[in-house]
């Protein structure tokens, strides 16, 4: 693996295994994680333990959050932690053309109370293949003045001190997105919380 941050160098993480799923992971840990050691050299890695048999290897992603954690090293942030996932209803947003970066900002300050906790919005990624060079490069841009990014037509990906913070993120932004849904398939146009009150919330 190249491109791996200098930072990382030596630096331990557990990481999922390609293919497995999160549910599993309270149940069987030993199957569907794995502690990595950044080699000293920054071109590799080292699998320590976990997995099943030789084949085992980290997630697709695992160059994007290593890009992530080298960003979160240099600034010196509280975030520990990088998750990522597919929730659908965020993914079937970036499907939709009037919802690119000024609409889905506008939507997100507007469709659910709790998105008050992203007051500067959410990054938006344009489609790149997944786990490539290019998509490790533009979210660990967009991770410089966001914690949550959205990757079109692919997922969510957000920070946090740990995972708990992170999944959270996901799940206000997709319980967000959801109430939009269910408010077009209704026929309803959603209607936006009026200055007074955004103010309020950031208050």
């Amino acid at each position: 693996m190249k491109n791996i941050p200098w930072e990382l160098a030596g630096q331990y993480f557990f990481v999922t295994v390609t293919g497995s799923r999160c549910r599993d992971l309270a149940h069987e840990p030993h199957k569907g994680l794995l502690l990595t050691r950044i080699a000293d050299s920054c071109d590799g890695y080292y699998i320590l333990w976990g997995g099943i048999g030789s084949k085992s290897r980290p997630t697709n992603e695992f160059l994007p959050h290593l890009k992530i954690h080298g960003l979160l090293c240099r600034m010196n942030a509280p975030q520990k932690v990088v998750v990522h996932s597919h929730p659908p209803e965020l993914v079937a947003l970036t499907h939709m053309e009037d919802y690119g970066q000024e609409s889905f900002q506008r939507f997100l300050r507007s469709t659910h109370v709790a998105t008050k906790y992203f007051p500067e919005g959410v990054g938006m990624a344009p489609y790149e293949t997944g786990g490539s060079e290019d998509l490790a490069n533009v979210t660990e841009n967009l991770f410089e003045r966001h914690k949550a990014i959205l990757w079109e037509k692919h997922g969510c990906t957000t920070i946090g001190v740990d995972s708990a913070e992170a999944f959270d993120l996901i799940d206000i932004l997709n319980s967000a997105a959801r109430v939009f849904l269910l408010c077009k398939s209704a026929g309803y146009e959603p209607k936006d919380l009026h200055s007074k009150q955004l103010q309020e919330l950031q208050d």
